[in-house]
């Protein structure tokens, strides 16, 4: 496809147009100058003859951008029409774009690597925690300095799902492959890392926050380089590549040597692949006994009764709280919180767009109907349970409430019950999914309010 602009330096509005960056399947980056001042700008064109329907899309795209503040993102300017083309403007991050680094042979070290993985991930996690769609970022949109990496925004229309996510890290581990040197991203830890972004864990696309824990241990226990999983950095596919003897011959050898590393390394493979049994189902306790009344599911569980309420937390609900927080001293503040991993002088328990969520509730009950609030962290649904007295439930007894609350549609559900930490997943929480067919699944970091996650609490009320 021919270039926006075949020939550069070239004139756009107030802007002079300098480099080329890269190619999108409908627009182009651009190094720029502005005029007069001489501020170095980046400037995203969308190819003429897009249409009507494209260039709205293009504009909307970038309102979005311009309105939200990102960890390592420069600030989008504005969108301009100038004649027949429409573009954006967005300050030019600092340091040297990745795509030019390793076009003049300056490939990124596996130190390096796994600093950029991370980088990613925060960023992609924070767009997940505020519900914002995200195009995958490549090469052209990642810059490096001496202070790490800043980017492009990637930020664009509709919101947050698991087909951003997806394609977010097969592109991530595109750009690991085209700048990490193929010969040190084979025998890194780096290798684990790029299996993971290439074909998820547990036979699921693997999340943002626990790969940032999971990076974060391999870290810290040998540092960033060392022997990567034997059987992904030499596996046969890999070694074939050569296509020749003499370095068949070399592989074999460094394999005969590395023998115990491999077996070692195999049986850790064995253990991660089952660590997806250790994730509870969505099957009720054995040892559960229910007795069902209109509101609520009375069970009995190690000789404990409790009481476990047929629907979420409602926005009502969770709004005396809120009440109730503001009117609060701040020892009383610092009872509430004892035991958690939060400063009372930081911690809000307000849920993403609260305003909305208050309105939809009045509208929801006008109709006769119990809004569920969601957009909570892990510590707010344990906050709410204090509050009251009661504490949160487990998965046991979600799915036992569940199963006679005969609610059509359903959230997904904080849960106290907790898991037993293996790479890439630290010790973590599960959380209940909405739809019935799914698993349970590692719920993130527990200080993420999370959008459409919600949860429910029980009542101890004797035991035998």
């Amino acid at each position: 496809m021919n270039p926006i602009f075949p020939e550069l330096p070239s004139k756009l509005g107030i802007y002079t147009l300098t480099e080329l960056l890269g190619a999108r399947e409908y627009s182009e980056l651009y190094l720029a100058k502005q005029s007069y001042v001489e501020r170095a700008v980046v400037i995203e064109v969308l190819r003429p003859g897009s249409g009507a329907e494209m260039e709205e899309w293009f504009r909307e795209g970038a309102r979005n951008r311009a309105g939200v503040n990102l960890p390592r993102v420069s600030p989008v300017f504005e969108s301009v029409q100038t004649g027949s083309i429409c573009y954006m403007i967005q300050e030019q991050p600092e340091g040297e774009p990745l795509s030019r680094r390793v076009g003049q042979g300056k490939f990124l070290t596996v130190e390096q690597g796994f600093a950029l993985v991370r980088a990613v991930a925060e960023l992609y996690a924070a767009c997940m925690q505020r519900d914002l769609a995200a195009n995958p970022l490549g090469a052209e949109s990642i810059y490096l300095d001496e202070d790490g990496y800043h980017f492009l925004s990637p930020l664009t229309v509709g919101h947050a799902d698991e087909t951003y996510r997806e394609a977010q890290m097969q592109t991530l581990a595109e750009v690991l492959e085209y700048a990490v040197e193929a010969e040190d991203l084979k025998v890194s830890k780096l290798a684990v890392v790029l299996h993971w972004l290439r074909n998820g864990y547990g036979g699921r696309a693997l999340e943002w926050a626990p790969l940032i824990s999971a990076l974060h241990t391999m870290v810290a226990k040998k540092g960033a380089g060392g022997e990567a999983l034997p059987d992904q950095a030499f596996s046969s596919k890999s070694i074939l590549r050569f296509g020749k003897r003499r370095y068949l011959k070399r592989a074999w050898r460094f394999v005969v040597h590395m023998r115990l590393w491999i077996a070692g390394g195999l049986g850790l493979v064995a253990a991660l692949g089952l660590c997806g049994f250790l994730i509870p189902s969505n099957q009720p306790s054995a040892n559960l006994r229910s007795a069902v009344t209109d509101e609520a599911v009375y069970c009995e569980q190690d000789g404990v009764q409790y009481r476990v309420s047929k629907l979420p937390v409602s926005v009502k609900e969770y709004g005396e709280l809120m009440e109730k927080w503001k009117g609060m001293s701040a020892k009383e503040r610092t009872d509430l919180l004892k035991g958690l991993p939060v400063k009372v002088k930081d911690y809000d328990p307000k849920p993403l767009d609260w305003e909305q969520q208050e309105t939809a509730a009045d509208e929801a009950l006008e109709k006769g109907f119990l809004m569920p609030v969601s957009g909570v962290s892990y510590w707010d649904a344990v906050v709410y349970a204090r509050s009251i007295g009661e504490e949160l439930a487990s998965a046991d007894f979600i799915k036992t409430a569940r199963k006679y609350a005969n609610q059509e549609k359903n959230p997904e559900e904080w849960t106290s019950t907790l898991v037993q930490g293996k790479l890439p997943y630290g010790e973590y929480r599960i959380v209940f999914p909405g739809n019935e067919a799914e698993s349970c699944r590692p719920g993130g970091e527990p200080d993420t309010k999370v959008p459409g996650r919600s949860f429910r609490t029980v009542k101890r009320i004797k035991k035998n």
